[in-house]
């Protein structure tokens, strides 16, 4: 027997409608055991709850670019014909997208942002669009439709625009749901696993002393093409001292010279592409900034460069903020800022490299000194004068490795390496056709660490 006035709880399994039901209320009644009579009733006052359609779709950007403002195409299936109150058409719905939320409020480089209209251009021409406004506000897209009884079917598809964050956020998950006009409770819901970011290709390659400048430079693949009026711009480290300038800039392999403007908003440089100086896509680009170094060594994690792509209107299309920037050291070591190809044959040289040690270098204080030419190169023949080695000149396919001794020093004054090459692939040329790569300098101590670097322009004479 079950005493009055006790709480009890039944569980029984039930198999759901496939559509929602008119009329809701649940009825419970408990009965006599023996001759079934009604012994308390709920007299269907119990209202139930509602059924929430579940909704597949998917969300796909145009561009996968750190902080880009793209296009987003929503498709989802709606395999039922949405009803309110009496199984009629409601007058409007509102479909709600929300993307993910970051971990916390301040991680504002996780949060994707609606614009206030979101819908893009394209969809806002349209003039069968399902919906007729999007209503953007932070990371939620609210989408409304006076045409229900067409929002039916499967793969139906809506463009919006939003603008990406820094980084994949670390919870990365979309949900859809709509609501009836004149409710607030969601009618369906569905969720799905979001995309991730996907930088430009990049990397830097420049002078490394502290307090000195020189130029630094930037190789990079563009995901999509770059046409005339869009402009790359290169930043330097936040807040880290570096300072950025037009003066002796490299073009590099770039088919045009682009107008290279500082800017004074930020440490950076726009160059706008001139008329015939487009980029294709996938195809790597190397140019050359002035730099001048900060007086003190920046820690890795903060001493990163970006490589940003921005439209004739300014939205991003392309991106990388993760550059990683060189280990600032000091070192008295001078060598040219550009090394000259004197042709021997149709795709052999010669280069000859000063190098200045501006005093004597202690015993065992440098292990090596390692020259690094541009990949479509092979050394045939390497020289050095003036050097102590420790053994023979070592050559690994484009690298030139020179040993040290560890018990001379290495004295004051110019030294030279020679090395005979030849072109595996034909250089890019650049504007002038002179263009001959990035050609890479560097001194390194028995730990391994990089003492002094220099990025050397390649030039064919």
């Amino acid at each position: 027997d079950l005493p009055a006035e006790t709480e009890a709880v039944v569980a029984a399994k039930v198999d759901l409608p496939d559509l929602e039901l008119n009329d809701r209320s649940w009825l419970f009644e408990a009965r006599s055991a023996l001759g079934g009579e009604l012994v308390a009733t709920n007299g269907a006052q119990f209202r139930g709850f509602t059924l929430l359609w579940f909704m597949p779709f998917s969300v796909v950007p145009a561009l996968y670019a750190p902080q880009a403002r793209s296009t987003l195409t929503l498709t989802f299936d709606q395999a039922r014909r949405i009803q309110g109150m009496m199984l009629a058409f409601p007058a409007r719905v509102r479909f709600e997208l929300s993307a993910p939320a970051p971990i916390s409020a301040t991680s504002l480089e996780e949060s994707f942002r609606f614009p206030q209209n979101c819908l893009s251009p394209a969809e806002e021409k349209k003039a069968d669009k399902l919906f007729y406004f999007c209503a953007g506000s932070t990371r939620t897209a609210a989408l409304t439709s006076n045409q229900v009884a067409r929002i039916w079917g499967s793969k139906l598809t809506v463009e919006l625009v939003v603008n990406l964050p820094l980084v994949t956020p670390f919870i990365n998950q979309w949900s859809l749901e709509y609501f009836i006009e004149g409710s607030s409770v969601r009618s369906a819901h569905g969720s799905t696993a979001g995309f991730e970011l996907v930088p430009m290709q990049a990397e830097f390659h420049g002078y490394n002393q502290l307090r000195l400048e020189g130029n630094g430079y930037f190789t990079f693949q563009p995901f999509i093409a770059i046409p005339p009026g869009w402009e790359i711009r290169i930043g330097a480290p936040s807040q880290q001292r570096y300072e950025v300038s037009c003066w002796q800039f490299n073009s590099g392999d770039l088919p045009r010279a682009p107008a290279c403007n500082r800017l004074i908003t930020e440490e950076a440089v726009a160059l706008t592409i001139p008329s015939g100086g487009g980029l294709a896509a996938g195809q790597n680009y190397t140019l050359g900034i002035r730099i001048m170094n900060p007086p003190s060594n920046v820690p890795d994690l903060m001493n990163m460069w970006s490589v940003v792509v921005r439209d004739q209107a300014g939205n991003i299309q392309d991106s990388v903020y993760s550059v990683q920037g060189s280990d600032l050291q000091t070192l008295k070591v001078t060598v040219p800022e550009a090394v000259t190809l004197v042709r021997q044959g149709a795709s052999t040289s010669s280069v000859t490299l000063p190098v200045t040690f501006g005093h004597d270098m202690s015993a065992g204080m440098l292990s090596r000194l390692v020259f690094k030419l541009p990949a479509n190169f092979r050394i045939t023949r390497s020289k050095s004068s003036g050097l102590p080695l420790n053994g023979q000149l070592q050559v690994e396919g484009n690298t030139l490795v020179v040993p040290l001794s560890s018990s001379l020093p290495v004295p004051q004054g110019r030294h030279f390496l020679e090395v005979a090459v030849e072109e595996q692939a034909a250089s890019p040329g650049g504007v002038d056709g002179r263009w001959a790569g990035v050609w890479v300098l560097q001194a390194v101590r028995p730990s391994g660490e990089v003492s002094y670097q220099q990025a050397m322009a390649g030039v064919i004479g």
